[in-house]
């Protein structure tokens, strides 16, 4: 065999090899993470339990290629709660315990990630992820898929800043321990908290700054923020996609839809935010010039996009 089938055949294989696994394991390919969120005025308790524990890409499902541990946020009334865990979701009991509880109370607003670790701490320790943190009166928690530079982000967030909104989790070896998305959530919170406590225009313009940095090169931005009332989700750089619900009311994101087709799941366009609010349907910003190629702030332009989507699969 000459030199040059050979190369042909390794070619094939290699080929064939990565498109098989793209199929069979999406999420170990899409993510070093992968994140879920949903919103109502009660987000159905079997709407909880099927996402998140019994569909065929559930959080659960999808752990299998997460091995750090797992995280779930919500609000009980206007205080945001934490259950965590070690051990893989799709191995540990706790976790489908912690399912089953929090389905019962069906909050308003649910979160839920689990995790590859990238940064910071990630030997025996609980998911770091969902982060929380208290600003303007409102329990915030923010969950990240992707990898960032931890040096960078702290210079750009500024040593004044920084110094005042230290990380509040993995702080037992600095800064080895913290966490590059705990620092982008820092960074999220302060632009919005210099443009009068706007979410919208502070993301815009965290996003803007961020993505001049990094040369458009990303890294994985995507995440999920929530103050207790409004869930905001951006996709650059990985998988995202919303789901909206009728009846019963309730709207969705996640890093992979959770069923074994599509159906209704809508995929969300790259440097995009999908709004979500309890009662209406989700309305997806894009940004009116490629982030890339400004160093301006312009406003985001808005249209909604939720459409009924019938009964949940």
């Amino acid at each position: 065999m000459t030199k040059c089938k050979l190369k042909i055949i390794i070619f094939a294989i290699v080929f064939f090899a990565v498109t098989f696994l793209s199929i069979a394991y999406p999420a170990k390919l899409i993510a070093e993470c992968s994140l879920w969120a949903a919103i109502s005025d009660k987000v159905p308790e079997d709407i909880i339990i099927d996402h998140l524990l019994n569909s065929p890409n559930s959080l659960k499902s999808v752990a299998k290629h997460h091995r750090d541990g797992w995280g779930i946020g919500y609000y009980d009334k206007d205080e945001a709660k934490l259950l965590k865990g070690i051990i893989p979701a799709d191995i540990d009991q706790n976790y489908n315990v912690s399912v089953l509880e929090v389905s019962r109370i069906e909050p308003k607003i649910i979160v839920a990630h689990v995790r590859t670790a990238s940064s910071g701490c990630r030997d025996n320790v609980v998911n770091p992820h969902p982060f929380k943190r208290i600003k303007n009166g409102k329990q915030w928690l923010f969950g990240h898929n992707g990898t960032l530079d931890k040096n960078m982000l702290i210079d750009i967030i500024g040593e004044d800043y920084f110094n005042k909104n230290l990380p509040n989790t993995c702080t037992y070896d600095p800064p080895d321990s913290w966490v590059d998305s705990e620092l982008y959530f820092i960074f999220l919170i302060e632009h919005i908290e210099e443009n009068g406590w706007n979410v919208e225009r502070g993301i815009k313009e965290a996003i803007l700054k961020l993505t001049t940095v990094i040369s458009g090169s990303g890294g994985g931005l995507n995440f999920f923020l929530t103050d207790g009332d409004t869930l905001w989700s951006f996709r650059k750089g990985r998988s995202l996609y919303y789901y909206y619900q009728l009846y019963p009311q309730f709207s969705a994101v996640a890093t992979q839809f959770p069923y074994a087709e599509k159906g209704g799941w809508i995929e969300v366009p790259e440097d995009s935010l999908v709004v979500m609010k309890p009662d209406l349907p989700p309305v997806l910003k894009t940004f009116s010039a490629p982030v890339a190629q400004s160093r301006r702030s312009p406003d985001v332009s808005s249209g909604s996009v939720g459409t009924p989507t019938g009964a949940s699969e």
